[in-house]
């Protein structure tokens, strides 16, 4: 199967990706054992680049929203074949485990999103949240914890819900003598505010 990419000198890392994703919404729709993906040898991208590239790809591709279908629609290989030239560059195991976990990681935040609010909400969303690190130090925060801790914003919002809120801290603390990041996300899994002020086409989306 052959995906067009766009302009050879204009490739990126985005654009690769989604021409594999392309590529394996198309093939995994049907059962196939094994898949080979051709790594090209003269790419202007990084070898990095080419194989997280490609196992996000694999990973989009091959996996659906349909959580609640009783019937697959799409079917995941069995096996994936990264196949190089003769005198390209061999595929690193380094970068291979770093395309992996991200594409689990960015498999499992889209299935989080997909989730309807009556599966995900505050406590379920938090117990997930938990479950999926093993080498972060996860606290959960309760409701009683949420006050002690004076977050009004987030109180505010869950008076509108009957279910408690849950706020989640994850903590990896092997960097190092490198300067600390923070990163801080909304984590509301039911958003009805707004809509009555978009348009009937903005809502749609």
């Amino acid at each position: 199967l052959l995906v067009g990419a766009g302009p050879f000198n204009q490739v990126t890392r985005a654009s690769f990706h989604a021409a594999i994703a392309t590529a394996f919404r198309s093939i995994t729709n049907k059962e196939i054992g094994t898949i080979a993906v051709a790594i090209p040898s003269d790419s202007p991208l990084s070898h990095e680049s080419l194989v997280l590239a490609v196992t996000g790809g694999i990973a989009q591709g091959c996996i659906n929203s349909g959580l609640y279908k009783s019937q697959q629609t799409r079917f995941v290989p069995e096996l994936v074949q990264l196949v190089t030239s003769p005198n390209g560059v061999a595929v690193s195991a380094e970068h291979l485990h770093r395309g992996f976990v991200e594409a689990k990681a960015v498999t499992f935040a889209r299935e989080l999103v997909n989730l309807p609010p009556n599966d995900l909400f505050p406590e379920s969303f938090a117990a997930r949240a938990g479950a999926s690190v093993k080498d972060l130090n996860c606290e959960i925060w309760d409701e009683a914890r949420i006050t002690s801790e004076r977050l009004g914003a987030v109180l505010g919002v869950a008076r509108g819900s009957n279910r408690p809120p849950r706020f989640v801290v994850m903590r990896y603390q092997n960097g190092g003598t490198t300067p600390p990041l923070a990163l801080v996300g909304k984590g509301v899994t039911f958003d009805s505010g707004g809509l009555s002020l978009k348009t009937n086409d903005q809502m749609a989306d």
